[in-house]
């Protein structure tokens, strides 16, 4: 009988254990999740310099029916595609694939999304506004424009943004009182939660990364600041 207690007891010191080491957990892995996106956007970050030194202080095309997406161009100058995602997204690279494949069979949304007003876009469609390629020598305050971030799409439209969208979003739109409809678990969350900590991982346009509460963000949006030249 003694033996039976002392087997309940240690039962029920296990469930009090679990449920308060469970959570520490689940909390350290969000943090770590949010560390490595963040290097991750450094890595672009690097790339983005680099690809600026090789043509004359020109940034990437955001999207362009001859070259493809920013992910595509900056291929060259990354150590591994992996940096193209992020790994709080629902869509995780295949690492049997190369990095191009990755791109156009996972597919880059729920990852990073590219400022058009940065890393411009030009597309056959002449009822969709172009963006011009953009040089770093003449932007005014890079260190406070926005030039990659977590995002919905692999580009993003600031002025599209605000805009109740399930293809183009800011991540934790919903927690400056937006709402929209979602099919997936995975894009409600993210609207209405955040992607990290109620905000988004950034890389600005001087290849610095920092992160930022996604309300904060949504404002800037909304006064014209941070993404617009």
């Amino acid at each position: 009988m003694k033996n039976i207690k002392e087997c309940v007891s240690i039962i029920i010191i296990c469930f009090v254990l679990g449920f308060i080491v469970l959570p520490v957990f689940s909390v350290s892995r969000l943090l770590a999740e949010k560390e490595l996106c963040l290097n991750r956007l450094m890595q672009v970050g690097n790339a983005l310099a680099l690809y600026t030194n090789d043509y004359n202080g020109y940034y990437p095309l955001g999207r362009s029916h001859t070259s493809g997406t920013w992910q595509q161009v900056l291929t060259p100058y990354v150590e591994a595609g992996e940096v193209f995602f992020c790994p709080s997204s629902d869509r995780q690279p295949d690492y049997s694939l190369s990095v191009n494949d990755n791109i156009i069979k996972i597919g880059l949304n729920h990852n990073y999304s590219a400022n058009f007003a940065i890393l411009g876009d030009f597309n056959d469609d002449i009822t969709i506004k172009n963006y011009p390629a953009r040089r770093f020598a003449d932007l005014k305050n890079p260190q406070d424009l926005i030039a990659i971030l977590d995002g919905s799409m692999y580009i993003f439209e600031p002025k599209l943004g605000l805009v109740t969208s399930k293809a183009m979003y800011l991540p934790g739109m919903g927690l400056a009182g937006v709402t929209c409809s979602f099919d997936d678990e995975f894009s409600k969350s993210d609207f209405y939660k955040g992607r990290h900590d109620q905000g988004v991982n950034i890389l600005f346009a001087d290849a610095h990364s920092g992160f930022m509460k996604s309300r904060d963000v949504y404002n800037m949006i909304k006064d014209g600041e941070g993404f617009l030249p």
